[in-house]
């Protein structure tokens, strides 16, 4: 193999929330052939399998923003870092003076689920919370509290709001050693969504470790399109960035791709494989 290409779903390979387009599916197959082929999401596994269900193709999925990486398609799970439930008291601190509250993302088999407190947000978070959870197939569990929750250990964290109170919130969860990058809604891109994990858990870290377990030595490229991104593109080789993306972004990358709308991800890869040939890599 000649290295891993690592790619992010939402705004880098679709921007489709249920499917690939063909075209995308029997370029990547092709390039299966010669590299290793690595998805690297915030989605839940569900959410993420159901865009890549039709790959006939050895790929491994990073979900969670790599706190759970899995070889599929047989599933096996070859990384796994969760976030202990004690560590709540500590992050209730943080939103007492919020509107809003944060959900949680416990390890699950089949059908997400999530467990939020009604009580702690507004009306209209509430109903978008409603559509989205039907969008995406996930089982929403209203609880009264978070003190006897049935797991001991989470995947994530999430709080929903504007990128201002994000940013804020961002802040303060990172001081209690947590992995909070902010991006866009793939439900709704007016709001924001910080997804909150263990502070070993980046993108970047399930690269750098799938890397070292599958080819130490191999060249890595990496694409993406929003902030939870920076940490794979900044690992790899060569970046490739759609042109969606944050400016920041933009400006660290080696290729700079066509939006997903115009399945940009084929031509931004072959660009950066042109160029790992040209310097002989």
């Amino acid at each position: 193999m000649k290295g891993i290409i690592a790619l992010d779903i939402d705004g880098t390979i679709t921007n489709h929330h249920t499917h690939l387009q063909l075209e995308v599916r029997t370029f990547l197959k092709a390039l299966s052939e010669d590299w290793f082929v690595v998805f690297i999401s915030g989605r839940t596994f569900t959410w993420g399998y159901e865009v890549l269900q039709h790959l006939d193709f050895p790929y491994y999925l990073a979900v969670h923003n790599g706190a759970v990486v899995f070889h599929m398609p047989s599933k096996e799970i070859v990384l796994k870092t969760l976030v202990p439930v004690n560590s709540l008291p500590d992050i209730d601190l943080l939103f007492d003076d919020l509107l809003d509250d944060y959900i949680l993302y416990p390890e699950s088999e089949g059908q997400p689920i999530c467990f939020y407190r009604p009580k702690r947000f507004s009306k209209g978070i509430l109903n978008y919370f409603k559509g989205r959870s039907e969008t995406f197939q996930e089982k929403w569990i209203p609880v009264e509290d978070f003190k006897n929750l049935p797991f001991e250990d989470f995947f994530a964290l999430k709080y929903f709001g504007s990128f201002e109170h994000s940013l804020k919130v961002a802040s303060r969860l990172e001081s209690k050693n947590l992995h909070a990058p902010i991006i866009k809604d793939p439900y709704d891109v007016d709001v924001y969504i910080i997804q909150a994990t263990h502070c070993d858990v980046t993108k970047g870290s399930a690269l750098e470790h799938l890397k070292s377990l599958l080819l130490p030595h191999g060249i890595t490229i990496a694409a993406g399109d929003d902030n939870n991104d920076a940490s794979m593109l900044a690992f790899a080789d060569v970046k490739v960035v759609m042109a969606t993306a944050p400016e920041y972004l933009l400006k660290i990358a080696h290729v700079i791709a066509p939006p997903a709308s115009e399945m940009g991800i084929i031509s931004g890869l072959k660009d950066a494989i042109n160029r790992v040939m040209q310097n002989g890599r």
